[in-house]
């Protein structure tokens, strides 16, 4: 069987057509070499194509490649073959540039993909819910998109003191319980007892817990304003209420960096992603309460030294309130341990719950912890030898310090 038009060009390896063809003429007309093999696939069904016979096959070709276009160069004479006549080929008019097509209309702007309009948002752009008391967030929850269902609810605390009346609740609390498709929560939080000169802050989830107590008791207030002394910090771990591992340091009254931390990565870390996923909607509320307060001017070891007697009960509370205050969401922030990964919304939440102490919600509970202490030390004053602006010289009720680990029990479940 004789090689069609397209198999005898395709034996020599190289696309090559003969000067003197019809066909070269045809690939002219075809264009750059991208083109050629459509062409010659399309020209079988033209039977009149003549291809030169072999000894001729070599002579007056032009070879065709990548780099060669035929406009480049001059178009040799057309020479018609017999039967196949040939009409003149024309070079065309040169190329224009593309005139300017008229304007349609004015360009719409790309709006950007709206974000979630929420106050409150999860680390994974959950819409936060936000239930409020007297206008100030206490819970929030949301459905985060792995299909877990957090809630965080602020939860503030009042008790009695060791050895003081049940009438006086000198031991204030507030702390945020989280919790993960309803399971047993894991409570953040700190304890104030100003009568019993004690400041706790801990962690516990179930029969776990871990805190820092610190000892204001050393600490005397001097009438230059100065402090002597220093604090003790005992940070302890129990496991079913019993304890493993003990630690104590002292801490500089004039220092913000008490160099013992809670071990919240070490002894919960199976549970910080619960915390990690409010994290944007704790910073949101701590730049909306504790960014609006002014830092304390002393430290704030410093500070909860500093209280100062008042006649009355109502100057005595509110000028205590004013003082430390500021300080008690300070003072709980430094105990998050500083180069954890995950200590930002830690630290956004204890900023938030020493604001709920001094102006939020768990106000009414600071507000009975200072008077309890007043009402306790009142009873020491003799109405002769009433204390002028400094603080009745006290034992306090308990010498015993309640360990922070266990403080929970204490200001309730």
């Amino acid at each position: 069987m004789p090689p069609t038009a397209a198999t005898a060009l395709l034996l020599e390896g190289t696309v090559t057509v003969p000067a003197t063809s019809a066909l070269y003429v045809r690939l002219r007309q075809k264009g750059p070499l991208t083109q050629f093999v459509e062409f010659l696939q399309s020209d079988l069904a033209d039977p009149s194509t003549v291809i030169p016979p072999p000894n001729e096959r070599f002579q007056n070709l032009v070879k065709i490649d990548s780099s060669l276009h035929f406009s480049d160069y001059p178009l040799p004479q057309a020479v018609p073959l017999p039967g196949r006549p040939i009409d003149p080929i024309h070079r065309g008019p040169a190329p224009q540039p593309p005139s300017p097509s008229a304007p349609a209309g004015p360009i719409e702007p790309i709006h950007p993909i709206p974000l979630p309009s929420a106050e409150f948002l999860g680390n994974d752009g959950t819409v936060l819910t936000a239930n409020r008391t007297s206008g100030q967030v206490t819970t929030l929850s949301g459905k985060s998109k792995d299909g877990h269902n957090y809630a965080l609810t602020l939860q503030p605390f009042s008790s009695p003191a060791a050895g003081v009346a049940p009438n006086f609740k000198p031991w204030c609390s507030v702390r945020i319980s989280v919790t993960d498709n309803g399971d047993d929560p894991l409570q953040f939080g700190f304890a104030y007892c100003p009568l019993e000169q004690q400041f706790d802050i801990f962690v516990e989830r179930l029969n776990v817990s871990a805190g820092i107590a610190v000892n204001l008791q050393q600490l005397a207030l001097q009438q230059d304003g100065s402090v002597l002394g220093t604090a003790g910090l005992t940070r302890d771990l129990t496991y079913y209420k019993n304890p493993y591992g003990t630690q104590i340091v002292q801490m500089n009254p004039e220092t913000t960096d008490p160099t013992m931390y809670l071990p919240i990565s070490a002894a919960f870390w199976p549970y910080l992603q619960r915390i990690g996923f409010f994290a944007p909607a704790l910073r949101t509320i701590a730049s909306q309460t504790a960014d609006q307060v002014p830092p304390p001017a002393k430290p704030p070891i410093h500070t909860l030294a500093s209280l100062k007697w008042e006649d009355t009960v109502q100057a005595f509370v509110a000028n205590s309130i004013a003082l430390v205050g500021p300080a008690l969401g300070p003072l709980a922030a430094s105990f998050i341990p500083p180069n954890d990964s995950g200590a930002t919304p830690w630290i956004d939440a204890a900023r938030w719950l020493g604001w709920a102490l001094m102006k939020g919600t768990a106000n009414p509970n600071l507000t009975a912890a200072f008077s309890g202490q007043y009402g306790y030390l009142s009873s020491l004053v003799t109405p002769s030898h009433p204390p002028s602006g400094k603080i009745p010289i006290f034992k306090a009720p308990s010498q015993n310090l309640t360990p922070a680990s266990q403080i929970n029990d204490l200001v309730g479940k």
